[in-house]
């Protein structure tokens, strides 16, 4: 039976960190990471990759899936030069996250096919450092009227920092593609679920990423569903917290105060916290799209769309020091994941600018001062040769010596080729952003965002623990270097940082040189001007 992941039909991919190596990590010996830029499997083979984490020893594990006449999810473990030590195979399944344990154990979640009727769950995976399974178990839940769900998925998956345990979330899909409802589950380490909740709300709504809370908790970030006044949906962001026996703590929705409420879509894509970050703080980024500037005699540009990143007070709920991001050379930004790394002082901020009317895009990674919010440097990946897609998956920093750097998935889709070429790119960068990835500075600026917040009260629904077995077969799948950048992209990467203006006095735009195929009126040298907007309100 064939596995249609409604959620997975956006080729995911993994973008990566740049950093700076101040004098506090001089201070205890230079690290370098192992740049490298490979490609994995062939069109008519290997389906894509879904995440990829780094491992205790230089190296990392990535998940992914074939995609022949049946879904077959596999894990490869990857070498320091990004060359692949193993690939193992598992049956009917989609893995969508892979971790490695303290035991240097690999737990991985995803969707697999599960008992009669037939259908798909959410099921969690433990493998030992060969791939060979240790146990796997399934997580079964019920519809409003009490039937088993068909389309329910695993997306992401946490270790508890508190007690080695499991975190694992995604959503049901109850109806059509806009009717989902977010879950989250508990387990120990054994694999034996604790607890498993549905958060049923009136409107549909869906988690992009959880995290764990200090206080033992799980947080969910993410989107819902609004009608407007002519009864079409928009999105707003969406956080949910629950305490560490499943109780609801607090659950909200923000609205970025100002925008373009007519037509603006608003999502929390990703939340972290610093290991050595003890407060009851994370740091989030999520995205406005079609953002309304409220400047007077300034048109509305309805193109434009920008990253949030904000602190959220996992106490309280509320999101402050809240920054907008955006391409001073696209029209359009997007945040979909986030990496702090607090010896650096940096927030490193993952997604995509969206080019020229050729839809072109290509991923973004910007520094951000962990305090203060302002730029620090921001880079391009992609080859700039448009049309083509290359998004950030997600993000993953690599803190441990000697390979200190950073990770991320570039699947990158031609669309000018015959058969419109996917290309399945695992990137590793050193702390300065290099690694043999088509890559090049841009141009980003901040200004200060206000955010509305409102109360929601989620239904809780509980889950249940299934049986499911897997077994691990032998797979192949072909690595490469990938393809050279062109001469005049290499070259613009070590050009200087242009002077350039200042969106407002206490938040700098960053200024460097712009990429091709950006229209003429967004080049770096005609900066936009972004002033802060009104205070929002809490509701």
């Amino acid at each position: 039976m064939k596995i249609q992941a409604r959620h997975g039909s956006r080729y995911r991919c993994l973008v990566g960190n740049l950093a700076f190596l101040f004098a506090a990590l001089l201070a205890v010996g230079s690290v370098e990471a192992q740049p490298f830029h490979r490609s994995y499997g062939r069109v008519d083979q290997f389906g894509g990759l879904t995440s990829v984490a780094p491992t205790q020893a230089p190296g990392a594990i990535a998940s992914g899936y074939f995609n022949l006449d049946y879904t077959q999810g596999v894990l490869l473990k990857v070498q320091p030069d990004g060359t692949l030590a193993w690939v193992k195979a598992y049956g009917e399944t989609l893995p969508s996250a892979v971790r490695q344990t303290a035991a240097g154990t690999f737990v991985w979640t995803g969707i697999g096919h599960l008992g009669l009727p037939p259908r798909f769950a959410p099921i969690v995976v433990e493998v030992d450092p060969t791939g060979a399974v240790l146990w796997s178990r399934a997580i079964d839940f019920p519809l409003p009227d009490g039937t088993p769900a068909d389309q329910a998925y695993g997306r992401f998956l946490e270790i508890d920092p508190k007690d080695g345990g499991y975190w694992i979330g995604g959503e049901i899909w109850r109806q059509a593609f806009t009717d989902s409802e977010p879950w989250v589950a508990k387990l120990d380490r054994s694999g034996t679920l604790l607890w498993a909740k549905i958060m049923s709300f009136p409107e549909s709504a869906r988690f992009l990423s959880i995290f764990p809370a200090l206080d033992g908790g799980v947080i969910g970030v993410g989107q819902i569903w609004l009608k407007n006044a002519v009864g079409a949906l928009e999105s707003r962001m969406l956080a949910v917290k629950l305490q560490a026996d499943g109780s609801l703590d607090w659950a909200f929705r923000h609205l970025v105060h100002n925008a373009d409420q007519g037509r603006s879509w608003q999502w929390l894509a990703d939340l972290d916290r610093d290991p050595r970050f003890t407060r009851k703080e994370s740091a989030v980024v999520g995205t406005v799209t079609n953002f309304c500037k409220s400047i007077p005699s300034v048109p509305c540009d309805p193109v434009r769309s920008a990253a949030l990143v904000a602190t959220l007070d996992e106490t309280t709920g509320m999101l402050t020091q809240s920054v907008g991001l955006f391409s001073l050379v696209q029209p359009a930004t997007s945040g979909e994941t986030i990496a702090m790394d607090l010896t650096q002082e940096v927030n490193a901020v993952g997604g995509e600018v969206q080019g020229d009317e050729l839809e072109s895009r290509e991923g973004l990674l910007t520094l951000l001062g962990a305090g203060n919010r302002v730029p620090r440097t921001a880079m391009l990946y992609g080859d700039g040769s448009g049309p083509f897609a290359a998004d950030l998956g997600s993000l993953a920093l690599y803190r441990n010596a000697p390979d200190r750097g950073y990770l991320f998935l570039m699947n990158e889709i031609d669309w000018s080729a015959p058969s419109s070429t996917l290309r399945r790119d695992l990137v590793q960068t050193d702390l300065a952003g290099k690694s043999g990835a088509c890559e090049s500075k841009t141009a980003v600026a901040t200004f200060e965002a206000y955010l509305d917040r409102f109360g929601v009260q989620p239904a809780p629904r509980d889950g249940k623990q299934a049986e499911i077995s897997l077994e691990a077969v032998p797979a192949e799948i072909p690595d490469e270097p990938c393809k050279s950048c062109p001469p005049e992209r290499g070259a613009r990467t070590e050009q200087s940082t242009k002077p350039g203006a200042s969106a407002s006095k206490a938040f700098p735009t960053t200024l460097l040189p712009g990429i091709p195929g950006a229209p003429e009126g967004r080049r770096a040298d005609t900066p936009l001007l972004v002033l802060p907007l009104k205070p929002g309100v809490e509701k």
